[in-house]
C-alpha cells in the first residue's frame, strides 16, 4: 500500500474494446474497456483492465528513457502471499507488489547488455505445447537417476517444467521432490547435520548446531536444454526458519501439472 494511483496519472489510458482480437466479448466491461484475468501456476489470480502507460526509467547514459507500455492494471489480486500463506519469520503476509514482464529484444533493442565480460550467457528454447497455455514451458533434461522422459510434457498437460515470475518458491511434483529430498538428506547426513522433518510449512528441514560453513550447502543444477542452470547461492536453495533451523526451499505438490515450477527465489541474480 498504497496501490498505484492510476486515476491520478496524466499518461494512463485504458485500452478500449475491439482494438485487439483478444479484447472482445467477455474480455470487455460495461465501460468499453479491455479486461483481463490471469491465473498463475502458483494458483495466484490477478484481474483488472488493460491500459497504456508511459514508464520513465534511468539508463546507463545518465539520462532518462521513456517506454510506452501496455500493462495490466490490477484491481483484484488473490493468493499472492509469499509461501502461499504467512511469512513464518514474522507472522505477517509478505505480498508481491507486482510483476513486470518485458521482452528484452522488443523493449531494449540491440543495445541491451546481457552479462558482463566475466559472465557466460546461455539460452534455452521455450517449449510450445500442443495445447493452449499462458505458461512458459522449458525442457528440463533428466539427471540424478530420473528415468528418461520424466519432465517431458504430454498432450494432456501432464509433466513439463514452467518458469514462473509469480511463484516465490519452486514447486515440484511429489514423486520427483522425494528423489531430490533424498539427495539433500544424504548430503547433510554426511556432514553430521540432524534431519528434523517438517517445519514452518517446509518438508525437509535440518537443525544446525553451532556455526555452519555456508560453502557446505549443496548447490543445485537444473539441466535445461542446451544450458545448465547452476545455483550455488545457498539462499536461493534453502530457507532459514530460525537461527538454527534451515529447510530445503522447495514445495511439493500432488498434481503433475506441471511437474516442476521454477520460482523466483531460484531465478534471483540470473
Amino acid at each position: 500500500m498504497p496501490l498505484y494511483p492510476w486515476n491520478l496519472s496524466t499518461t494512463d489510458c485504458p485500452v478500449p474494446c475491439n482494438t485487439h482480437p483478444l479484447c472482445r466479448g467477455n474480455n470487455c466491461n460495461d465501460d468499453g474497456q479491455c479486461t483481463y484475468k490471469a491465473r498463475y501456476a502458483s494458483r495466484s489470480v490477478a484481474s483488472g483492465i488493460m491500459a497504456k502507460e508511459i514508464f520513465t526509467l534511468s539508463s546507463s547514459t545518465g539520462a532518462f528513457e521513456t517506454i510506452d507500455l501496455r500493462m495490466g492494471c490490477g484491481f483484484r489480486q488473490q493468493n499472492f502471499e509469499l509461501l502461499f500463506g504467512k511469512n513464518h519469520l514474522h507472522g505477517k503476509p509478505d505480498l508481491v507488489a507486482g510483476i513486470l514482464g518485458l521482452g528484452l529484444g522488443e523493449w531494449f533493442g540491440a543495445d541491451a547488455t546481457i552479462g558482463g565480460a566475466s559472465q557466460n550467457v546461455s539460452t534455452t528454447p521455450i517449449v510450445v505445447p500442443e495445447f493452449h497455455t499462458y505458461q512458459y514451458y522449458l525442457y528440463l533434461e533428466e539427471k540424478v537417476g530420473f528415468r528418461r522422459g520424466t519432465f517431458k510434457i504430454n498432450s494432456r498437460g501432464e509433466g513439463g517444467t514452467v518458469i514462473d515470475s509469480d511463484a516465490p518458491i519452486s514447486v515440484m511434483y511429489r514423486d520427483h521432490f522425494n528423489r531430490v529430498a533424498d539427495l539433500v538428506k544424504a548430503r547433510f547426513r554426511v556432514l553430521g547435520v540432524e534431519y528434523i522433518g517438517t517445519q514452518g510449512g517446509f518438508d525437509v528441514c535440518f537443525r544446525l548446531r553451532g556455526r555452519f560453513d555456508i560453502t557446505k550447502y549443496p548447490s543445485m543444477t537444473f539441466h535445461f536444454q542446451q544450458a545448465d542452470y547452476v545455483i550455488t547461492d545457498y539462499k536461493a536453495n534453502f530457507v532459514m526458519i530460525s537461527t538454527e533451523i534451515v529447510c530445503l526451499g522447495l514445495f511439493q505438490m500432488d498434481e503433475n501439472r506441471p511437474a516442476f515450477i521454477l520460482g523466483t527465489m531460484q531465478q534471483a541474480n540470473k
